[in-house]
């Protein structure tokens, strides 16, 4: 699957969910914008982008590409989020 996979970018934003209510999160797009994919909490969910946005209310986005997101990984230290 990942050999086939179309580049990704890895995001940054606020999510809600009733339990926890409004918090950060991270979650992977394909870079043309058309798939969302959540690998959390023992899950794996893939959608279209927009039903993921609506369904996890997602809010102050910032998009990484994949050499951006390993720069500030090792600029960092962590996965973030990442302020400029």
């Amino acid at each position: 699957m990942v050999e086939n996979a179309p580049d990704l970018v890895l995001c940054h934003g606020r999510v809600y969910n009733p339990e926890p209510g409004w918090h950060g999160h991270a979650w992977v797009e394909t870079s043309e914008g058309r798939d969302a994919i959540d690998p959390s909490n023992g899950h794996v969910v893939v959608a279209h982008q927009g039903v993921y946005y609506r369904v996890m209310h997602a809010s102050e986005v910032t998009r990484y590409s994949k050499d951006e997101a390993i720069a500030n990984s090792e600029r960092t230290g962590h996965y973030g989020p990442w302020v400029s």
